[in-house]
């Protein structure tokens, strides 16, 4: 099968590098910026599950293989509408699309334009962060990447893909039920990305502070009715390991997306949080954790565009 990641950055780069390292046909869409950076060092990825680089095969929107597969969205939330509209008429009519964007909103954007038809299932789970010489730094161990049929007339190709890929670095997961799958990282993700960012602390830090784990774990309540209302129960053996995880007080673990607000990055805060807030208010879920974690990220994002405006 012929993979295009769509993205070199820190989750693509990661992923389409380790199936590069096991001898897969992957190619990767990227800007003229990240280009150079790889013409110059090539793709680079720091992990303590081993280092690895490569000058792997990648083009620009003009450059797109015809005979492409799969195109592998890994690209920011914030990034995606402007992705689309630059693929639309570009990414061949075969071409299936595997996105592994937090969160879930993303899929009404591509059903609308490729057809849901064309819309595979995926997630992943990773610690990875893109330097900014180019760098993917991989922070832990973890490395889960799943992908899945949403229609029954996917499943073959699904199969198709799990054959093909199956044997690398990262061991994907062929899920039976993707979008179930999806729900329960994305109440995980938004009770850890919002009280990580609304605390501005690790896991360790917020335990350590009084009601801190009443705080985590309040937040993934809220995040859990909101899937069970929507026909997504958070499933036991899901439900325990995120409360190891939120109960874990040696934790150093903080959200991408504390992390991109302490670069000062953008973040996002509209297609995690708030879609998880407006989801909260159609099954009238009222998540005031959730909230205020929405409200203190915008908030972030308002004084950056603040003193964006100031600099000009």
């Amino acid at each position: 099968m012929k993979l295009m990641f769509v993205g070199a950055g820190a989750v693509g780069g990661y992923f389409g590098g380790r199936l590069v390292e096991s001898g897969h046909d992957v190619s990767f869409l990227v800007r003229a910026n990240r280009a150079g950076q790889i013409e110059r060092n090539g793709l680079r990825i720091s992990s303590p599950l081993g280092d690895y680089r490569t000058m792997p095969r990648y083009h620009l929107l003009d450059g797109i293989d015809p005979d492409t597969d799969i195109a592998i969205f890994s690209c920011k939330a914030y990034d995606l509408t402007r992705m689309v509209d630059e693929l639309s008429a570009r990414l061949p009519a075969r071409s299936l699309i595997l996105p592994l964007l937090n969160g879930l909103e993303h899929y009404q954007l591509l059903d609308a334009v490729f057809g849901a038809e064309r819309v595979l299932g995926g997630l992943c789970h990773i610690g990875v962060t893109l330097t900014d010489d180019g760098e993917i730094v991989h922070s832990n161990t973890l490395q889960f990447f799943a992908y899945g049929a949403r229609l029954e007339s996917q499943r073959q190709v699904c199969s198709a893909l799990d054959s093909n890929i199956r044997h690398t670095s990262f061991s994907p997961k062929l899920s039976s039920n993707i979008m179930w799958d999806a729900w329960e990282k994305y109440a995980m993700l938004a009770a850890y990305a919002g009280v990580t960012c609304l605390m501005n602390a690790s896991i360790g830090e917020i335990l350590a502070l009084p009601s801190g784990v009443d705080i985590l774990l309040e937040a993934f309540d809220e995040t859990s009715r909101v899937a069970a209302l929507s026909g997504y129960e958070i499933r036991p053996g899901f439900r325990d390991e995120t409360i190891a995880t939120f109960s874990d007080v040696r934790s150093r673990g903080t959200s991408s997306m504390l992390r991109d607000m302490r670069a000062g990055r953008r973040v996002e805060a509209d297609h995690v949080l708030g879609d998880m807030v407006r989801r909260a208010a159609a099954v009238s879920v009222q998540a005031p954790i959730l909230r205020a974690a929405y409200a203190a990220v915008k908030r972030y994002e308002f004084a950056a565009r603040e003193t964006a405006d100031a600099t000009h």
